[in-house]
């Protein structure tokens, strides 16, 4: 298992594009993002195609070295065709479809379905904000079973906001790992957090501030376990 150094969530937003595209060559060269698609309330199925293309084309140009995409706003309604209108961004260009246990069985079965045409590989997103649940290692078995070894999975762990306030973040990272990590031959394995402090007007009013990076130490503190995938951990 072999990947890249670091996978941000980004927007797909035309701001984040441009500042992936601006980062130093070698820089951005181990950098695979994570692209998020914006919440679609009330788009029209038969529109779709058209409103995300705006969302990402910009994206899938500057993603030339890969990353994977995900519409994890999606409505049920909305399914076949943002699925349909994502899949064309996987056939042509590099970026890699995105399910996770919590996802309906369509969502599931139309990813799975794009990677297996496109043949690049499968994002299986898994959350978990707060303690593990070894109900959630079962979905991800049986959503890994449904996808079949043909198709080279991505382990995505997103372990939601990391602040200063969840100390054992960084354990019950370590406890999903333990139960995921043994399901299959992950291809990559990356553990994900936010650190974006909660604003206050004291903050405001002072500007310029200092915040710990909680996720950062989560990182650490998985990788000095001596786990044997912890030095292969994104």
């Amino acid at each position: 298992m072999s990947g890249p150094l670091y996978v941000p969530v980004l927007p797909t937003r035309p701001h984040a594009a441009e500042a992936f595209r601006r980062l130093w060559p070698d820089v951005r060269a181990v950098i695979r993002p994570l692209w998020n698609l914006p919440p679609l309330p009330g788009a029209a199925p038969e529109a779709l195609g058209t409103v995300v293309a705006q969302y990402v084309d910009r994206v899938s140009a500057v993603s030339r070295r890969g990353g994977w995409l995900d519409a994890p706003f999606g409505e049920d309604a909305q399914t076949a065709a943002l699925a349909e209108a994502l899949a064309l961004y996987c056939a042509w260009g590099w970026l890699l479809p995105v399910t996770g246990p919590e996802r309906t069985g369509a969502q599931q079965a139309a990813a799975v379905e794009t990677a297996r045409r496109c043949l690049r590989g499968l994002g299986v997103r898994v959350r978990v904000t707060g303690e593990w649940d070894g109900h959630l290692g079962e979905h991800v078995r049986d959503l890994l079973d449904r996808t079949g070894p043909e198709v080279p999975v991505d382990l995505l762990l997103g372990m939601g906001a990391v602040l200063d306030d969840r100390s054992d973040a960084g354990k019950e990272a370590l406890r999903t790992l333990d139960a995921l990590m043994p399901l299959t031959a992950w291809r990559n394995a990356v553990l994900l957090g936010g650190a974006f402090p909660r604003v206050t007007a004291d903050m405001v009013e002072q500007g310029r501030c200092e915040a710990g990076r909680a996720e950062w130490r989560m990182w650490h503190e998985v990788r000095a376990t001596g786990r044997a995938y912890a030095p292969l951990l994104g």
